[in-house]
């Protein structure tokens, strides 16, 4: 499962590309203004503003492209370093901007925040195809709280180690919802950037670093 997203930055450059274009249209152009000149009529000769203004034209946008080159070579080295940085992290336990956690070692963690006090507080644990496994009542100041799920379900038998989720439903005296955040925490286990984004790897969660809250050291 991929949790978060990414601008989708990525070190594959579009300037050759366009350099390659601007050449062969720019080879076309002069091509065509030769072709022009050599029939042109002595008596009556071609007017060259607009050609001299294409060159212009043609020399600007070479100078963009370069400057876009330069740009991506930055961008890529950027990427490069990032990339080391993040293998720092494995082995750390990291906050995730999710409600989706890994079971794994027996145990599930979460965090959750209430934007207010609440009357009551109900906890539900759900599986990867969202049904409800597990359900007990929460802490119902305002805030965050640690909620921290043994693997236990709700009819006594151990749950298998895997991807579950943790939804809080909190209400007040009169009934009405309070607004809920939930994050979880997970192991980050390696780090993968064949796509160019960095991702940390968490169990079976693929997780941006757009959703990466902060890291707990090990």
């Amino acid at each position: 499962m991929e949790i978060g997203a990414t601008s989708g930055q990525s070190t594959a450059s579009g300037s050759s590309e366009s350099t390659q274009q601007l050449f062969e249209d720019y080879e076309a152009f002069l091509q065509l203004l030769t072709t022009q000149l050599e029939h042109q009529d002595p008596l009556d000769p071609m007017d060259t503003a607009e050609y001299t203004n294409q060159l212009i034209q043609y020399a600007i946008v070479e100078q963009e492209i370069a400057a876009n080159e330069n740009l991506e070579e930055l961008i890529a080295l950027t990427a490069s370093n990032a990339n080391t940085a993040a293998l720092q992290y494995v082995g750390s336990t990291a906050e995730i901007d999710s409600a989706y956690a890994m079971k794994s070692d027996g145990s599930a963690r979460w965090s959750y925040s209430l934007a207010e006090p609440a009357d009551a507080v109900s906890l539900q644990v759900r599986d990867g195809d969202g049904r409800l496994v597990y359900e007990q009542s929460g802490k119902s100041g305002s805030g965050k709280h640690d909620f921290v799920w043994d693997g236990i379900s709700n009819d006594g038998s151990f749950s298998a180690d895997g991807t579950y989720s943790l939804e809080v439903v909190a209400t007040d005296s009169d009934g009405e919802a309070i607004a809920a955040s939930v994050t979880s925490y997970g192991e980050v286990t390696g780090v993968d950037t064949t796509e160019g984004d960095v991702v940390f790897i968490v169990g079976e969660l693929l997780v941006y670093d757009s959703a990466i809250l902060g890291f707990e050291s090990s």
